[in-house]
């Protein structure tokens, strides 16, 4: 009984730790300064700083499209930098992007939900 009950407790932490992944990582990445971006780093208010590398970006020849979410839409800022294209697509959950609240409510309903189960388990 008491393996169970660590089993559940785990599987809470882990749906709370995924619901936390998800609403940090896919968050507005995109840059209107700079010409050549590599990398982007995620901030906690979904914008992002960029890194330059011109060099990679001179062998590599790479032609870089930002994407950034607008109500619950992608629009996007082409810079040409040469033939390829990549893309970073920052809107694949827009519901995070745009309403952070509704990703705290999604938290609070599966520790509602955790704590239910837990308390009917024990009961």
């Amino acid at each position: 009984m008491t393996t169970s009950a660590f089993e559940l407790t785990r599987v809470f932490f882990i749906m709370l730790a995924a619901v936390d992944q998800t609403a940090s990582t896919f968050r507005c990445y995109h840059c209107e300064d700079c010409a050549t971006v590599t990398e982007y780093t995620p901030t906690f208010d979904g914008c992002s700083s960029c890194e330059k590398n011109d060099s990679y970006h001179h062998v590599m020849k790479m032609h870089v499209v930002y994407r950034y979410c607008r109500l619950n839409h992608c629009q996007s800022v082409t810079r040409d930098l040469g033939h390829l294209k990549s893309e970073v697509n920052c809107c694949y959950t827009e519901l995070c992007n745009m309403a952070p609240l509704i990703c705290g409510s999604v938290k609070l309903v599966i520790l509602l939900v955790s704590t239910t189960i837990l308390v009917t388990y024990f009961a």
